[in-house]
């Protein structure tokens, strides 16, 4: 059930809002696991049992955790939870994949497709965060099931994240606060994830389509569908995870930010430090820091960086395009440690901006790509190696077409709109004024939002099998 549909923005959250504030505090986490439930299964009724199995399977392992600790066998049921858990990520996110390639090794013919289930990799990764927390002592085994139920089933994070590690709000499923002032901030923040997705993401998502049903497509054009792919998948993911966000700071919990202008890095490095932060602090935390270990440089954290780069590609998907993907992104912040960063330190900083996004544009073509070489064929389309013409007149009709739309994500990516709102509230009338217009603004932005939905044109979420 996406955030942007009918059902659920007109159905399933008013009434799941409306009964998790009628009840005392006592019932609020079963009623967040049922509604988790629920919104689960009403995306992938088909695979009803799989979320509620893995809620079951972390509980039971985080009860042997702690009955082992101390023992001889203590990293027993620690193993047990790695094989159970990342077996599970594993098995649906490449059963299909292999079955392929031996159908294809052993010319046999094609099987059913195996299911890929809503949001399995970030469910996934949360009870996994559970479990390591728990063996290091970093975390409080739970012993009641229905708040543990209420971590792994929350529905706002099921969809696309954030990845939110069990201590983070720990102390939270405990006991957290309500108030109409955090209600209004996670409504404001909601309506504006609600509009990038809506009015920006899906509207950049045409330019894709149109290029693939182009006869002639142009040099141009791939750098035109390239570009807008960025932005589209910029604007799908930081949209969801801003709604996301919304709706948990709305039910009382306080989880840090997911996206913090990424396009305007001047780094790779500082790009993955910004796009899907609590992504990159999971790996970082329980994949690079524990195979790299305390001494920085020399071949072990090199080889840490390219494990993270595998798993980070394994993770958003299978196919050897995502696994060259999540290889160019670590081989290149490995660069930056060893003298690429201070080269780009003496350069001026539209050098590393420019920088920053020709890699986004070229890497972000292999994530896009249905495969390596459906990727390959649009790098050599991009670099004119294809025998495609530069350009034409379909190609500029286009690009006037889209100008507006690019020019507008391109500013919503950069954080010049909060700077001017910071310098505005600095005198007593321009707080004021900002005061009174932002409601309007924000009923105009969700009326615009919705109008798109049921009038416009429909693009589903670029990462929507997370």
């Amino acid at each position: 059930m996406p955030f942007t549909s009918a059902s659920f923005l007109y159905f399933f959250l008013p009434l799941t809002l409306m009964l998790y504030f009628a009840v005392p505090r006592c019932l609020k986490n079963p009623v967040l696991g049922l509604a988790g439930l629920v919104f689960f299964f009403w995306g992938e009724p088909r695979c009803w049992a799989l979320l509620p199995a893995a809620a079951l399977a972390g509980y039971g392992h985080g009860l042997w955790i702690e009955k082992a600790r101390g023992r001889r066998w203590q990293t027993v049921p620690l193993l047990s939870a790695l094989a159970v858990h990342a077996g599970l990520l594993f098995l649906v996110r490449y059963t299909d994949i292999l079955r392929t390639n031996a159908n294809s090794f052993f010319r046999a013919e094609p099987a059913l497709r195996f299911l890929l289930p809503l949001g399995v990799g970030v469910f996934t990764l949360q009870v996994l965060s559970y479990c390591l927390d728990l063996y290091r002592g970093r975390a409080v085994v739970q012993r009641s099931f229905s708040d543990f139920a209420a971590y792994v089933c929350l529905f706002p994070v099921l969809i696309a994240g954030p990845i939110v590690p069990y201590r983070q709000i720990e102390g939270q499923l405990r006991q957290r606060g309500h108030s109409w002032a955090g209600a209004a901030a996670g409504i404001r923040t909601f309506v504006i994830g609600l509009a990038k997705k809506v009015i920006l993401g899906n509207t950049l998502a045409q330019v894709g389509y149109i290029c693939a049903r182009l006869e002639q497509p142009t040099v141009l054009f791939h750098w035109l569908a390239a570009a807008a792919f960025v932005l589209q998948i910029y604007y799908d993911l930081s949209g969801y995870s801003d709604m996301a966000l919304g709706l948990l700071r709305t039910l009382g919990f306080q989880v840090p930010r997911n996206f913090n202008y990424p396009l305007a890095a001047r780094s790779i490095t500082g790009f993955w430090q910004r796009w899907f932060i609590s992504l990159g602090t999971w790996v970082r935390d329980y994949i690079y820091a524990p195979l790299a270990g305390r001494t920085a440089g020399g071949a072990r954290e090199a080889a840490a960086l390219l494990a993270a780069g595998v798993l980070l590609g394994m993770w958003h998907g299978p196919g050897w395009n995502m696994l060259a993907w999540g290889l160019v992104f670590a081989g290149l912040i490995l660069l930056e440690r060893l003298f690429l960063g201070r080269v780009l330190n003496r350069l001026p900083r539209c050098a590393g901006h420019v920088y920053v996004l020709l890699v986004l544009v070229v890497n972000f073509t292999l994530f896009r790509a249905p495969g390596l070489q459906g990727g390959l064929a649009s790098l050599r389309g991009m670099l004119g190696l294809a025998g495609l013409p530069w350009s034409s007149p379909e190609t500029i009709f286009y690009l006037r077409s889209f100008s507006f739309t690019l020019v507008l994500a391109a500013l919503g990516a950069v954080p010049l709109l909060p700077r001017l709102a910071a310098a505005v509230r600095r005198s007593r009338a321009g707080e004021r004024a900002l005061s009174l217009l932002e409601p309007v603004l924000l009923i105009a932005l969700f009326l615009l939002a919705t109008g798109c939905l049921i009038d416009g044109y429909f693009s589903p979420y670029a990462f929507f099998k997370l």
